[in-house]
């Protein structure tokens, strides 16, 4: 009886080694991915309110508020940043070996791209 919860406890430490350093990994690569995906989405917003790009397309469009001309430009940084999020999560989930989430969103970005 002891020896089959040695060996349990032995195959459960064994699993646990194997599989940790590489979830760490993946959850770090998340959480900088993150963070980096948020800044350049900002870097992005910033660079579209400095050339009011928002405020030309509302213009053109029809004349509009300048609340409008915010929305384009949040629309668009959010946008960025979700497509960098997915270039973080195909990464996550590789680090994590699960294959079957990332061919489907590979594929999809190598349609954009």
């Amino acid at each position: 009886m002891e020896n089959r919860a040695t060996k349990a406890a032995n195959d459960t430490f064994a699993l646990i080694q194997t599989y940790v350093p590489s979830l760490i990994g993946a959850v770090v690569l998340l959480i900088v991915g993150w963070f980096l995906a948020a800044w350049i989405a900002r870097i992005v917003q910033r660079g579209l309110v400095k050339t009011r790009i928002g405020s030309r397309v509302a213009s053109a469009v029809a004349e509009e508020e300048s609340g409008q001309a915010r929305t384009i430009e949040s629309w668009i940084s959010r946008s960025v940043f979700w497509l960098l999020m997915l270039f973080v999560f195909v990464g996550f989930f590789q680090v994590l070996g699960v294959s079957q989430v990332t061919e489907p969103i590979t594929r999809f970005l190598n349609r954009i791209f």
